[in-house]
């Protein structure tokens, strides 16, 4: 193959236009991979020092050899600047990125050609660094195939290629390569967590935060983003049933809730056996937490249970993951611990006096806790309260504003304002985020648990346990059985996927969400746990280092093989040539076999001399045949050929004495 050809010295001439081309083409494709997480200035420096280089290349100009290292030497100061250190995800796909453009602006032979190229092989995988949606995979794989044809068209020794034949070459790579990939991806060990671990932005990443502020869930409930998919191995359970339990707050500063750290491990306080089983495919978030429903009866591997039965991982999910989880759908539980109901009762020592007030006046006409509940949940339910996901601002004794003057808020204020009236009467409370109910995949039959259904609830402890109160639902109910839709007044901003009414748009995303979910599921969480389940498929639950080794090789070696047969089988004669063999045995069975060395024509010109009588046909099938074999179009003399070929099987040849061909001549069927 051409481009597999070994050169014993590269010759150092500058590049022609075709292959100027080529290198520009590909380095801005994959340069604008990397457009949307990079800083603007450094992603703009790369695609703008690359026009630059051939701005000067298509003029000749040649730049001083000084100024790329210049230039190196500003991005290396202005990636530091941007991300604080040199070393890293951000840093180095950065420094990337802006070195591409730099060597372009010194390529002066092919040897530059191919370190070019070389580095966009290696900058192209970065792109996995930031995402591994299917989407993402599939630019990727077209950028590898333009990547391998620029390679091939550059390196060619006859002059660059043009766009099909490149192409060609590059997309048989590719299907070559293929099979060898997917055997290494199934087979080749796993480890059970990254190779390394990459600094993060966790700014650009949406999700619960381990403290809740007014409007903090309001603006996740404007995301359309996927939180996480479950796949439930039984029925869904109804919409109300669907607390995704996650960060429990107990520390109130005042303003906002926020988690404490309480030493020691907790343990399922209800028995997994007739629970809901599910598994989770949560998108990452970069912090701890999993999400279970209420309540988890077993913990996922490395991970760890809180004394406020809050699931939390041994490490930040930093990428997708999946973990099957059971879970007993109660709204009660007992305590752990004796500090978990200390530390729901601390509120700061000022602020927010009415609604202290109101508390203590509750406190004094309820007959016991559970009475006081009740009343709180129905103020909020026949008081003109209203649910909305624009509040208005609440400053200094918050509490007190939304109580008794705006009566305006979403999930977060209703459960900061009912927690706060419980502990100002003296009962335990803590507020807990996550997430509530979720949306069933009209096309795969999972759960879809987005942003939107972000959602604050309150435990309170009463009748020596913990139970769930939702003041949302006292105030809208249909949030908690039919979604975020069905409660938002109409006319306020809602994200596409949370509208209830369907549209073609929606339905597009959901067909779109499923394939990403497969993707997913099969590929990109394709982890330890995965592979352990595919070797235990072929009858080796814990297969030794050699075993896989030895499939590795079997597999790999048994494709190359088969390979190595297609590309060394003697090709099959084409049309002109199978008409042409069949010439010249029709001449060898009449006793005039072609010499080894005989050409088409001189061939034809000794048989006319033999039968001087067919001289003329014999030599329109030698003049048609070379027509067909060498010159252009090649149909138009094929035709000929076939056409003269036919006429001459017509003919009735004598035989001629063996001695009538040269001494020592066999027939050939190759016109070589």
């Amino acid at each position: 193959m051409r481009l597999l050809r070994r050169h014993a010295a590269i010759p150092r001439q500058p590049p022609g236009r075709q292959t100027q081309r080529w290198l520009v083409g590909c380095s801005l494709l994959v340069q604008g991979l990397h457009a949307f997480h990079l800083p603007t200035h450094l992603a703009l420096a790369g695609p703008a020092l690359t026009l630059t280089g051939l701005f000067f290349a298509r003029r000749s100009v040649a730049i001083p050899r000084l100024l790329p290292i210049l230039l190196a030497l500003v991005v290396a100061l202005l990636a530091r600047e941007e991300h604080r250190h040199l070393l890293g995800r951000d840093p180095g796909v950065s420094f990337l990125v802006v070195a591409i453009g730099l060597k372009l602006m010194e390529v002066r032979s092919r040897r530059d050609v191919t370190v070019v190229f070389c580095l966009l092989a290696f900058l192209l995988p970065t792109v996995f660094f930031y995402s591994h949606a299917i989407m993402a995979t599939m630019v990727v794989v077209v950028a590898a195939v333009a990547l391998l044809a620029g390679f091939a068209a550059s390196r060619d020794e006859a002059g660059p290629l043009a766009l099909r034949p490149a192409l060609q070459i590059s997309g048989t790579m590719m299907l070559q390569g293929l099979p060898v990939a997917l055997l290494l991806f199934a087979l080749f060990p796993r480890l059970s967590g990254p190779l390394w671990t990459l600094g993060t932005e966790r700014a650009g990443r949406t999700g619960l935060s381990e403290r809740m502020y007014p409007g903090g869930v309001t603006k996740l409930s404007l995301s359309d983003d996927v939180a996480f998919r479950v796949d439930f191995e039984g029925p869904v359970p109804a919409t109300r049933d669907l607390y995704w339990r996650g960060p429990v707050l107990t520390h109130f500063d005042g303003r906002g809730w926020s988690t404490t750290l309480v030493p020691g491990e907790g343990q399922p306080l209800v028995d997994g056996k007739g629970g809901t089983a599910y598994r989770v495919s949560l998108e990452p978030h970069d912090r701890f937490w999993l999400f279970a429903l209420d309540l988890p009866a077993t913990l996922p591997s490395r991970a760890r249970l809180t004394r406020e039965q809050q699931l939390l991982s041994l490490d930040p999910i930093t990428q997708a993951m999946q973990y099957r989880q059971v879970s007993s759908l109660t709204d009660r539980f007992p305590a752990v611990h004796g500090d978990e109901i200390r530390h729901a009762l601390p509120l700061p020592y000022s602020g927010n006096r009415r609604t202290r007030e109101w508390a203590n006046l509750l406190r004094a006409e309820s007959a016991d806790s559970w009475a006081l509940i009740q009343r709180v949940l129905r103020s909020f339910r026949e008081d003109p309260f209203h649910y909305t996901l624009e509040p208005p601002e609440y400053g200094a004794d918050g509490i007190d504003a939304f109580l008794f003057a705006q009566r305006r808020g979403f999930c977060e204020h209703y459960a900061s304002a009912f927690a706060f009236v419980m502990r100002a009467a003296g009962i335990p409370a803590r507020v807990v985020t996550g997430y509530q109910g979720g949306e069933v995949s009209p096309v795969g039959g999972y759960l879809i648990v987005r942003q939107a259904d972000a959602h604050a609830w309150v435990e309170v402890w009463v009748d020596n346990q913990w139970r769930r109160i939702d003041p949302t639902a006292a105030v809208a109910p249909e949030r908690i059985e039919r979604g975020l839709g069905a409660a938002v007044p109409a006319g306020e901003r809602l994200p596409l996927l949370s509208r209830l009414e369907p549209s073609w748009a929606k339905s597009l995303r959901l067909h779109w969400d499923a394939v990403n979910y497969r993707w997913q599921r099969w590929v990109v969480e394709f982890n330890l746990e995965r592979q352990q389940l595919l070797w235990e498929n072929f009858g080796m639950p814990r297969p030794e280092p050699w075993q896989v080794s030895l499939a590795l090789l079997s597999a790999g070696g048994a494709w190359l093989a088969m390979l190595a047969l297609l590309l060394l089988r003697r090709r099959q004669p084409d049309a002109a040539q199978r008409l042409w063999e069949r010439f010249c045995q029709q001449l060898a069975q009449a006793g005039l076999p072609r010499a080894a060395h005989e050409p088409p024509l001189a061939y034809a010109r000794r048989a006319g001399q033999h039968w001087p009588q067919a001289a003329a046909e014999l030599w329109q099938v030698a003049l048609a045949y070379c027509g067909a074999r060498y010159g252009a179009p090649a149909a138009q003399n094929l035709l000929r050929l076939r056409s003269a070929q036919s006429g001459a099987a017509r003919l009735n040849l004598p035989r001629k004495p063996s001695s009538v061909g040269a001494s020592g001549v066999g027939h050939k069927s190759s016109p070589e």
